[in-house]
């Protein structure tokens, strides 16, 4: 080989090295981006997903990254949602809302706690009332660290992922989302 080519052949390996690598990017376009309503109010939007990292939830503004199928939404306060998609129909998804409750006195999970406007209250009977409306029963899923809600007329059964650590009770709570009806 003449060293007169060798500039030459490096400069096409480099190009073709280049060209591989900006095909091969990441696409900043999510699976999730669009328009999504809950599922008992198909018309209203609720979580918009755009390109570049941005998204609203219920009229507020999050940053989103997507990894391994799992939409992760985060705000400037430090709010977090989750979102997967319910099946492969890439129609309905299921948004997990990551909310935080406190209380004072509680023996456990057993008593009220509050985020907000937002509340459940446990009973050591296994009853619940959820934000002073909803009754039901509960049960706890210590192997799976997850409350299955058993609503008396509302609400179809729930299963609810929670961590429990002192007077924080973090519940992330799912919602069904459909694509937005025009």
């Amino acid at each position: 080989m003449s060293l007169k080519k060798l500039p030459a052949i490096v400069c096409t390996m480099l190009l073709l090295f280049v060209l591989l690598v900006a095909c091969n990017g990441e696409n900043s376009e999510s699976s999730f981006k669009g328009n999504w309503s809950y599922s008992y109010e198909p018309k209203k939007p609720a979580l918009v997903v755009k390109n570049a990292g941005k998204a609203k939830l219920d009229g507020n503004n999050f940053t989103y990254t997507e990894e391994n199928g799992i939409l992760r939404l985060e705000n400037k306060a430090g709010d977090l949602a989750f979102a997967k998609f319910k099946n492969d129909d890439k129609k309905h998804i299921l948004l997990f809302k990551h909310t935080i409750y406190t209380s004072a006195n509680n023996d456990g999970l057993i008593g009220r706690w509050k985020s907000g406007k937002w509340s459940f209250e446990f009973t050591a009977e296994g009853t619940f009332l959820e934000d002073g409306y909803f009754p039901g029963y509960y049960s706890v899923d210590e192997e799976n660290s997850s409350l299955i809600l058993i609503y008396n007329d509302q609400f179809d059964n729930t299963i609810v992922p929670f961590e429990l650590k002192g007077n924080k009770l973090t519940l992330d709570y799912p919602w069904e989302m459909v694509k937005k009806i025009n």
